[in-house]
């Protein structure tokens, strides 16, 4: 089964093809303004040697937000209609939920048995930030806080903003480039991955969400903003 799997919540897109779980190529763009117009070329050299096919690949995986307002508009866009001109699968993951899954091989092993929490964060710029808050219990995998928006002088003070106090936290993602909690005993800061990890997780939940019957509709995939733009807010103002 050919995937192709969309990451297009940051400043720097990409995309790959997969073979089942095997990735078979993939590209990024570079972090420039307007670099997500570069997108749909991008896949297009992607799926050039399957021109000859009706159906290029037979599903689509994306994620959904937060991130940039711009990038996930054009992004989805972009995912909602090959889906729609090719009738294939259409699965939207949490940009988030891809880095808290991603980060749960490290974070186990340097807990070493204890309980753990992750959370995965974002610059959202006007001094705040994305974040969410996901628990390791024992063999569960569970969502404590969904994707928010705080301020990021609160969340710097509080990675959780009181939502797994007394618990290990292992903190991750592009967030921490720009507004960094101070690393001690109970906050372990990690690597972001690299462009090629995101895309094979967003692989691997989206097929674990088409396998549990969560794919949707082209019409019917929303983007998770989490906040209304700059734009929306100055007008509301």
């Amino acid at each position: 089964m050919r995937n192709l799997a969309i990451e297009c919540a940051g400043m720097s897109p990409s995309a790959g093809l997969f073979e089942g779980p095997e990735l078979l190529v993939a590209e990024q763009l570079p972090p420039q303004a307007n670099s997500t117009r570069g997108l749909a070329p991008l896949i297009e050299s992607m799926l050039l040697s399957q021109s000859g096919q009706e159906k290029p690949v037979e599903a689509i995986y994306v994620n959904t937000g937060p991130g940039s307002f711009t990038s996930l508009r054009i992004g989805l866009t972009i995912a909602k209609s090959l889906a729609y001109a090719w009738d294939v699968t259409l699965v939207g993951i949490d940009t988030l939920e891809v880095l808290a899954h991603e980060a749960v091989p490290v974070a186990a092993r340097e807990a070493q048995g204890d309980e753990f929490c992750i959370v995965p964060v974002l610059n959202a710029f006007r001094k705040q930030v994305f974040y969410s808050v996901w628990r390791q219990d024992g063999e569960q995998f569970r969502c404590l806080q969904e994707s928010r928006v705080a301020d990021a002088s609160d969340w710097i003070r509080d990675p959780t903003l009181g939502m797994a106090e007394g618990l290990r936290m292992f903190v991750l993602g592009s967030g921490l480039s720009t507004h960094q909690p101070k690393a001690n005993a109970d906050v372990t800061l990690l690597d972001t991955p690299a462009f090629e990890q995101l895309l094979e997780r967003i692989a691997q939940l989206g097929q674990q969400a088409f396998e549990q019957g969560n794919d949707v509709s082209a019409h019917g995939l929303l983007p998770n903003y989490v906040r209304a733009s700059a734009a929306e807010e100055k007008r509301k103002s």
